[in-house]
């Protein structure tokens, strides 16, 4: 008795351990990618979701409700795994870590949770498993240009040297984000169209005069790592201008691109405001916390734009 009571214990006691640890090393893989939920995951799946559901706009076959939002788990868990490729890619080198101790240090390898040549293994075998996923979601070229941008972003110097080439190669990134979302929703015999690929295209324009939206709020780490941004390059208040125009055009171009009706329209436009005014509320403040809660307000207006193609199918 004395002995099946012990190992009774043993058992509760192991069971205990492994619960923790697994629950600390899936704790571990969301600090690499909750940043990212807000800015990629959710306005990436939306933006298939909403596509898929377009139906004529976008020249895509007609799908019914009922399987789109079958698929929308699987867009969900693809998207996460790219985005945790990306961020084990970025975050795993002293450089970043070094900048993450001021910006994020809540990221973890900077919180001694990781170290550097674990999340390196860790970015070995997630590639593999990542590759091999998305071949067998059909999506296996589209990631493959993927992890080339991702490459040489973070160990080329296409995020560090020059902002426009920085720039450039976060819209590459979000295209394959936004290419492989709408591949996942529509199921294996979809073949991007003209209409699709253009919607991807603008989708990457907006990226590519907007994504420094999250300088401000990164400006203390960049400084301290000599990273060339559009801030370092033409100024705080240059920048903040630039992002406001930015932000004001596709507010307006998209939605009358679309033929949105002017309900649907009017929430691109209110966001659009609002994080034009919080930029422009910025200037010459350094509050980084304020800039930190505009590029919250940023992803929501991106989030905002992506369901355009539905407001357009629903005439709403």
């Amino acid at each position: 008795m004395a002995f099946h009571k012990g190992l009774n214990k043993f058992r509760s006691a192991a069971s205990a351990f492994s619960l923790r640890n697994a629950t600390y090393h899936l704790h571990t893989l969301w600090l690499f990618t909750c940043d990212q939920n807000l800015d990629v995951i959710l306005p990436c799946t939306v933006f298939a979701i909403s596509a898929a559901m377009s139906g004529p706009l976008l020249s895509l076959p007609t799908l019914t409700v009922s399987d789109i939002l079958c698929q929308s788990p699987v867009v969900l868990g693809w998207l996460w795994l790219m985005v945790l490729q990306c961020c084990l890619q970025n975050q795993r080198n002293e450089t970043s870590v070094e900048e993450d101790r001021i910006n994020k240090p809540w990221r973890p390898i900077p919180s001694d949770r990781l170290t550097c040549s674990q999340a390196e293994r860790l970015l070995v075998v997630s590639s593999v498993m990542i590759a091999m996923v998305s071949s067998l979601l059909g999506v296996l070229p589209i990631w493959i240009i993927y992890t080339v941008a991702v490459i040489g972003y973070n160990d080329f110097g296409g995020g560090e040297s020059n902002f426009v080439l920085r720039n450039a190669i976060n819209s590459i990134g979000y295209a394959c984000f936004l290419s492989s979302a709408l591949k996942v929703a529509a199921g294996s015999g979809f073949m991007m169209t003209q209409e699709a690929g253009q919607w991807v295209g603008i989708m990457m324009l907006v990226i590519f005069t907007t994504i420094h939206a999250q300088d401000f709020r990164d400006e203390p780490g960049d400084s301290a790592r000599g990273r060339s941004t559009i801030i370092s390059a033409i100024g705080n208040t240059t920048a903040r201008v630039a992002l406001v125009a930015g932000i004001l055009f596709w507010s307006i171009f998209i939605p009358l691109f679309m033929r949105a009706g002017i309900i649907a329209s009017s929430l691109p436009w209110a966001l659009g405001m609002g994080v034009a005014g919080m930029t422009l509320y910025g200037i010459n403040k350094r509050n980084f916390a304020l800039d930190a809660k505009m590029y919250k307000l940023w992803g929501v207006w991106m989030l905002s734009l992506t369901t355009m193609p539905l407001a357009h199918a629903l005439r709403v």
